[in-house]
């Protein structure tokens, strides 16, 4: 843990940790900002709602992050729905302008958050490019690489371990669950991943040289 990781821990200490269930939302379109939350335990989603209805996921929070920090800072109009994505999930929330005049005093918590948002955005504009002109084949295998890069668990055989049903990386890759079903079975019988149960092994090399033949 970073120096700056510590003082936002030690920050939010004072707060009292509540538990939220799967499917508590947060923060909705247009909603002023209230609070600001520190994930103790679990994952948030952030994601829009289509004019179909489908929903399309834009990020996932895990533990250790602020959210929604840019916000915060930036004060601008919310735009997406804000909702807790694991069961018992541990979140500790101070004030929006608590967490404003804390940013304010520790450059060096901005300048680490400023770091996340950064790779984060490495990942949006890899999504973008790819759904502006890949195919579904491409959209989900983008989705399994930003996963495994963020969430992934290293096995002992060198491959990544996620979590992902196939409706969650639906609503990430923007293509039918039917869809994605069908192309995981492709990328099966390739042995570019296996499936064990609920988990995802990933080969994340052979993937990324796989998402280049294909984009």
């Amino acid at each position: 843990m970073t120096s700056a990781q510590q003082q936002v821990t030690d920050f939010f200490k004072a707060a009292q940790p509540q538990t939220y269930s799967k499917g508590t939302v947060l923060l909705r379109p247009d909603q002023a900002l209230e609070h600001v939350w520190y994930i103790e335990r679990g994952r948030v989603i952030q994601y829009h709602i289509d004019p179909s209805g489908n929903k399309l996921i834009m990020n996932v929070y895990k533990a250790g992050v602020l959210i929604p920090a840019y916000l915060a800072v930036s004060q601008v109009t919310n735009d997406f729905f804000f909702e807790v994505d694991y069961e018992e999930s541990i979140l500790r929330r101070v004030s929006a302008d608590t967490a404003r005049s804390f940013l304010a005093e520790h450059p060096d918590v901005v300048y680490d958050l400023f770091s996340r948002l950064s790779l984060g955005l490495t990942g949006v504009l890899q999504r973008l490019s790819i759904h502006m002109s890949g195919t579904a084949e491409a959209r989900l295998v983008i989705e399994l690489l930003i996963a495994s890069q963020r969430f992934g668990a290293q096995s002992d055989r060198g491959q990544h371990i996620i979590q992902l049903t196939e409706q969650q990386l639906a609503a990430q890759a923007g293509i039918a669950r039917e869809t994605v079903s069908r192309e995981l079975k492709k990328l099966i019988a390739l042995e570019l991943i296996s499936r064990e149960g609920r988990q995802l092994h990933v080969n994340v090399q052979l993937l990324r040289d796989h998402l280049k033949s294909i984009s």
